[in-house]
Order: C-alpha cells, then sequence, then structure tokens
C-alpha cells in the first residue's frame, strides 16, 4: 500500500474520531440545554406569581389616585392602567402553561414557545412602559429593569439572548420617538438604553456559562457515579457469582451458612446442607470435551435453581459440585427436596450440540449443628460424608447424615 493511501486512512479515521467526539460533545451540550428549558419553565411560573399581584397593585393605585393635572397626564395614567391589565392577562397565561409544563421531564416545542414569549413579553411591557413615561417623566427605569431581569430570571443562549436584546432596543429605540420630542433628553435615553441592553446581554452571558459548568459538572459526576456502579456491580459479580454458571461462588456460601448458623443459635430452629456431585462426569468430559461439559453444568444450574425456594441458597462449590442451603428446614425435609432433585436429573434428556446425554447425580445431606464450636467445618465434613457414602451406594442416589 502507497504511503499517500496509508496518510489518506489515517487523516481519514482523525477526521471521524474527531467527528464522533464533536457528536458527543454536542450532545452533551443539547442535555444541558434541555435542563435549562425546564429551569426556565419553573422559574417563569414563580416569576408569573409575582408579577401578577404587582400588577394588580399598580392597577388598583393608578385607579385610586384619579386626580389629573392636564389631558398628557390623564392619557399617561391610563396607558399605564391598559399596560399592566396587558401584563396581569399574559402573565396569567404564561403562568398557567408554565405550571402546567413544569411537570414534564424532557422538553419539548411548546416549552421553548413560552419561555421566549415569557421573554418578549416582558421586555415589551418594559418598552411600552418608558414610551407612556416620558409623557410626564424622562426616567428609563423600567427597561433598564426589564433588561435585567430577563437576563437573571431566564437561562438564555448567548446568541440568542443578543439577538432578543438587540431586537428589543431597535423597538426601544423607536417607540421612544413616538412620545419623546426633546431631542436631548430623546438622545441621553437612547444612549442609557443600549447600555441597559449591554448589561442585559453580559449579565445573560456570565449566568449561561455559569450555570452550563455547574450543570456540566453534575453530569460528569452523575456519569462517575454510574461507571462507580457498574465497576462495583463487575466486583461483586466476580466476588460472589461463579462466572460459568452465573449461581453464587463458595465464597459467598460460606458467609451464608455462617450467617444461618448465628441465625440457628439465636432462634433454635433447624436448617440442613446438601451437597450433590454429578455421576461420572469425567466421562462427559472426556467424551464430547469440556465446552460440552461447562453446557451441561448450566443446563443443571438452570434445573436447581427451579426446583429451590428463593430462601435456599444454591452455590456451585467447584467442578462438578454443587452445594445447598435449606434455612429452616428439618432433615426430613431437605432429603424430600433433593430427592425430587434427583429423581428431575435423571429422567431429563440433555440434548447438548446435538447430542443427547443421560447423566445422574449424588447428594449428600446433613443437618446443620449449631451447638458445637466449629459448626461451619463440621457441616461441611457431615455433608461431605453422606455424599461420599452415596456414591459408595452406587450412586444416583441420597444419603444423609
Amino acid at each position: 500500500m502507497s504511503p499517500n493511501i496509508m496518510k489518506l486512512i489515517t487523516n481519514m479515521g482523525l477526521i471521524m474520531t474527531l467527528s464522533n467526539k464533536y457528536k458527543e460533545i454536542d450532545s452533551s451540550r443539547e442535555s444541558i440545554r434541555d435542563k435549562m428549558i425546564i429551569i426556565n419553565i419553573k422559574r417563569l411560573f414563580y416569576v408569573s406569581i409575582i408579577a401578577m399581584p404587582l400588577s394588580l397593585a399598580e392597577i388598583v393605585i393608578f385607579l385610586l389616585d384619579a386626580s389629573t393635572a392636564d389631558e398628557k397626564e390623564r392619557v399617561w395614567r391610563i396607558g399605564i392602567i391598559l399596560t399592566h391589565v396587558t401584563i396581569f392577562t399574559l402573565m396569567a397565561i404564561l403562568g398557567s402553561f408554565a405550571y402546567w409544563l413544569k411537570r414534564e421531564k424532557r422538553p419539548n416545542l411548546m416549552m421553548n414557545v413560552i419561555q421566549y414569549s415569557a421573554i418578549i413579553v416582558i421586555l415589551l411591557a418594559g418598552i411600552i412602559t418608558v414610551t407612556i413615561d416620558q409623557l410626564v417623566v424622562s426616567s428609563i427605569t423600567p427597561f433598564l429593569i426589564v433588561c435585567t431581569i430577563t437576563a437573571a430570571m431566564f437561562l438564555i443562549r448567548p446568541l440568542y439572548a443578543a439577538i432578543i436584546n438587540i431586537g428589543s432596543y431597535s423597538i426601544y429605540y423607536y417607540a421612544l420617538s413616538l412620545t419623546q420630542f426633546d431631542q436631548a433628553l430623546l438622545l441621553s435615553n437612547r444612549v442609557n438604553g443600549l447600555f441597559a441592553v449591554g448589561i442585559g446581554i453580559c449579565l445573560s452571558y456570565i449566568l449561561w456559562r455559569a450555570n452550563a459548568v455547574n450543570l456540566e459538572q453534575r453530569e460528569f459526576i452523575a456519569r462517575q457515579q454510574k461507571e462507580l456502579e457498574e465497576k462495583n456491580k463487575q466486583l461483586e459479580q466476580l466476588a460472589f457469582f461463579d462466572p460459568l454458571t452465573g449461581l453464587f461462588n463458595r465464597r459467598y456460601f460460606e458467609e451464608q451458612l455462617r450467617s444461618e448458623i448465628s441465625r440457628m443459635r439465636r432462634y433454635g430452629n433447624e436448617s440442613c446442607i446438601a451437597m450433590m456431585d454429578i455421576d461420572y462426569f469425567k466421562n462427559v468430559n472426556d467424551n464430547y470435551g469440556h465446552p460440552t461439559g461447562d453446557r451441561l453444568l448450566k443446563k443443571i444450574a438452570l434445573i436447581l435453581n427451579k426446583q429451590l425456594r428463593d430462601t435456599d441458597v444454591l452455590s456451585r462449590w467447584g467442578g462438578e459440585e454443587f452445594i445447598m442451603l435449606f434455612p429452616n428446614t428439618s432433615l426430613v425435609t431437605a432429603k424430600i427436596v433433593t430427592e425430587r432433585i434427583r429423581r428431575i436429573i435423571a429422567n431429563e434428556l440433555f440434548i447438548v450440540e446435538e447430542r443427547n446425554i443421560h447423566i445422574t447425580a449424588s447428594f449428600g445431606v446433613a443437618l446443620l449443628m449449631s451447638d458445637i464450636k466449629d459448626t461451619f467445618e463440621q457441616c461441611y465434613m457431615d455433608a461431605d460424608q453422606a455424599l461420599y457414602n452415596a456414591k459408595q451406594n452406587g450412586r444416583n442416589r441420597v444419603e444423609t447424615l
């Protein structure tokens, strides 16, 4: 292969790697944007709760103070009242939508429409109020307030924040000339309005960036915790489970057995253990191979699992040996259970890789003793001796001790 082709393949691989990395980053950013939309909807609900009583209070105050010095002031009062009536109505509608949408776990188109509608309504309310105020005063405080409120309360993407604020300034710039005819005051208010818009854009960027970093850190921590939980599960799988059959391993069984012995000493109940060994399993491995033997062990494990209670403990002891713990079970009952399992295995025709295999198993059942010192070792020795007796007496049988 020529060097140029090798270089081309290398560059294509690098491009694909960078593309996948960008998709991963963009996906993460999209997740963060989605979370911010949900935050905005929740904040809109609380903003509406605050804005509605304030607008209502403004309306009441202006209605109660009905004195008018001249026609211009009367128009100003009516304009302010109508503006707050409109604000009250729109915030009631938007707040209702926000209350309904804030329960959603994932953002949707309606949320996007509602959040930007709220921002636009608040900015327009400030522009209209300032425009009407120019009839009696030259202050632009309402416009400064709404620019700050929208930037502080809503998490807006910097580009969108710039577009919205520049658009609102364009409307503000033109609207002032409708009621402010003093050219010096008009120029001053337009310049000050530009300052208010600048504050809104900068504040939006700072808060967006701060919240984005915070959410990214939270997502990173969540991913780390998930990875840690998965690794802990893997370690638990290695520590307590047999990798071939999926049953508990010897270590786990020994811990459960010690716990059961402690419980027996406390409450005085009877419990039993049973050891099982597949008869002539070596012949299966020799005749069919170890992979076939492994698959057969898995099938045996499934049968044992189906026949035992949830409270019983089943473990692969090693090789073709299995061990069972029967809590709160008499020796007679344990023998009945193991005899049933023995018959099922003996009557089962195992089909492994299109091979018909017939096997049997021997069982040794022993009663747990809680009144001797080395209980664990003695229990194991008793069950092992019972299993040995089953082997000596012809296999495919259950013996007790």
